[in-house]
């Protein structure tokens, strides 16, 4: 199967118009135990966000001041960091064979790949990953649910309450602010319960 990237975006809220204001990722072996992991912070306008997302997502003036980079640089630097971990083969249309990443991670599929991906279209430049058939622990978690009515240890299936339900921890980043890097790890641990793999 390869290394999967699980990842997570932070941003200035709910709606598509939103910036990424934070990505962060964690790539894991076959077993999903981290291997590695990525971080980077956005510049954006806070004036385009909601104020609570904001506050929500930990967000410091100051840090950010320091730390973060433009759209641009983040979707260069990203695409180094899914390259390096790009174990999926592909085909082209023209017969040729490259690898790209596989993805994984919370509400993937509705939420953070199609801002990925349009994060992606807005700088000209490829995404090294297969954006269509990540691996959702969302998805995941719903079919868990339905097949374990009895067994069932939560009641929604939001990231935060299925952690606290497994309690799950995650080595290093125990006590941190939640960011984008955290999230991805939590996800890599769910994805490791919810396989049976711990």
């Amino acid at each position: 199967m390869g290394e999967v990237v699980f990842f997570a975006l932070e941003t200035g809220g709910l709606r598509f118009e939103h910036p990424i204001i934070q990505i962060g990722a964690a790539a894991t072996d076959q077993q999903f135990q981290v291997l590695d992991s990525f971080e980077v912070k956005i510049h954006f306008n806070p004036e385009a966000c909601e104020p609570d997302a904001l506050r929500l997502n930990c967000f410091d003036i100051e840090v950010w001041k320091d730390e973060a980079v433009t759209e641009k640089e983040a979707a260069e630097v990203f695409s180094r960091f899914l390259r390096s971990h790009a174990t999926l083969q592909k085909t082209s249309k023209k017969g040729k064979g490259y690898k790209v990443a596989r993805l994984g991670g919370h509400n993937v599929v509705n939420f953070h790949i199609p801002r990925l991906r349009a994060m992606f279209r807005r700088h000209d430049a490829f995404l090294p990953a297969d954006a269509f058939c990540p691996l959702d622990t969302l998805q995941k978690a719903s079919w868990f649910q339905f097949e374990h009515p009895n067994k069932c240890p939560f009641n929604d299936l939001r990231l935060d309450t299925l952690v606290n339900a497994f309690g799950i921890e995650v080595k290093g980043l125990e006590g941190q602010a939640p960011d984008a890097v955290l999230r991805a790890a939590q996800t890599a641990g769910l994805a490791r319960i919810l396989s049976g793999r711990e």
